[in-house]
């Protein structure tokens, strides 16, 4: 008894092969795919991905370029800072229940409207979360038409967050008050994103 004690012990803590973990959840474990990049040296795939990977260096400059006149007043910083959080949460909820290209045409679509009206805390908030819900449909989106390169297409959105901070290290930002510029930027986004998620099929 006391030896079977111990045996049993190290059995369940021993972390389980793959295969049987996806045994344990009736076969329903989510596989891999071996990494291949097959069919990426196509115009439209590289379309595609030059749609998505240019929206999200696009989001990655307006988010480290935008400011409000009242963002030092109260808490509307932090009020901003929880649109940007939640914008993205909001975003894959929104994009799971009602698809991503509606999900895009909504979010970005309002956004530019409301980059519009500056002066409105309200307004700037809700433009900013509508803004950010575009990025784990970027994601979702180049991991569906690589499912070979999971990693590569994280890798790749990761690296325009990058191409987006360039600019503004570099000091070229948008002039101050010139709020319609990040409605363009937005329009610019949904129309790449727009097209990606059509080319794609998805």
């Amino acid at each position: 008894m006391g030896a079977e004690i111990p045996a049993l012990f190290v059995k369940n803590i021993m972390p389980c092969e793959p295969e049987q973990v996806a045994d344990t959840q009736g076969g329903t474990y989510p596989q891999n795919a071996e990494f291949s990049l097959d069919g990426i040296a196509s115009r439209r795939i590289l379309a595609i991905i030059a749609c998505l990977f240019l929206v999200v260096c696009l989001r990655s400059y307006v988010g480290l370029s935008l400011t409000f006149p009242w963002k030092g007043v109260g808490y509307w910083g932090t009020a901003l800072i929880c649109a940007v959080v939640f914008g993205k949460t909001l975003g894959g909820f929104a994009a799971d229940k009602f698809g991503l290209t509606k999900t895009s045409v909504f979010s970005l679509g309002i956004a530019i409207l409301l980059f519009l009206l500056p002066k409105i805390p309200i307004a700037g908030i809700t433009a900013v979360l509508l803004f950010n819900m575009t990025m784990p449909i970027t994601l979702w989106a180049l991991a569906k038409i690589l499912p070979g390169a999971k990693g590569f297409a994280f890798g790749l959105l990761t690296f325009g967050l990058f191409i987006g901070f360039l600019p503004v290290y570099l000091d070229v930002t948008v002039p101050a008050g010139a709020y319609w510029l990040f409605a363009m930027l937005s329009a610019i986004s949904l129309v790449l994103l727009w097209t990606g998620l059509r080319r794609a099929n998805l």
